[in-house]
């Protein structure tokens, strides 16, 4: 679940550990941010589903793997089991390598409603990074807590990625806080007053809000 940075790489490892049945879900499409960090995706992907060009590309980078099957689902996550009629208890095990919150939590209710009802749940394996700290965990429904159970464990991060907050600010905390990055990399030397310091952020800021407008005119 999420062909990301982690997801594509999982799906990597996956094959080479000899796995040839595997189910791709995401609703994402190859941005140009992409390009530089994320296997398989190359320039001209550009607007096309994450999914789909990351099965093509797996399939025939690998293939010497007999048998290899990667189906690729271009959906929500929250979507996927009712729309395509699939169950956990379908799976072994279900890695999650999504990008927000509210997809694991509706993906952990979908696992734990499985074990809830008496089924076989799967694995649940979850994995994510934010900026340059990153976890991963595997969840054992009914031996372990869920992710659910854990929510109140996470410590509030306000740190930011830096692709986002340089390729694609989408609010002026992520402009500030790219600003910041730059001063500390080219300012921090210089003495300064504190307000001389949020003076020269702020103004670092004004320029980055307005690159986006250019760029688009």
């Amino acid at each position: 679940m999420g062909v990301g940075g982690i997801g594509s790489d999982i799906l990597k490892n996956l094959i080479l550990s000899g796995y040839l049945y595997i189910d791709i879900v995401d609703l994402d499409v190859v941005e140009v941010s992409n390009l530089t960090r994320q296997l398989f995706y190359r320039a001209g992907d550009e607007g096309k589903p994450k999914v789909h060009v990351l099965a093509q590309k797996a399939t025939s980078h690998f293939k010497s793997v007999r048998g290899l099957e990667i189906q690729p689902f271009f959906c929500d996550i929250s979507d996927f089991f009712s729309l395509y009629k699939k169950d956990p208890s379908d799976y072994a095990f279900i890695i999650s390598a999504l990008d927000n919150v509210e997809a694991r939590r509706s993906l952990n209710g979908v696992i734990m409603s499985c074990w809830a009802q008496g089924k076989p749940p799967p694995v649940f394996l979850d994995a994510g990074t934010e900026g340059l700290n990153g976890h991963c965990r595997v969840i054992l429904p009914g031996l372990t807590p869920c992710y659910e159970c854990t929510m109140g464990l996470e410590v509030p991060d306000f740190t930011f990625p830096l692709c986002d907050i340089k390729e694609s600010p989408r609010t002026a905390l992520h402009c500030i806080a790219y600003a910041k990055f730059l001063y500390e990399m080219e300012c921090e030397s210089v003495p300064q007053l504190p307000c001389q310091r949020a003076h020269a952020i702020y103004q670092l800021s004004l320029i980055h809000i307005s690159e986006p407008t250019r760029q688009a005119e």
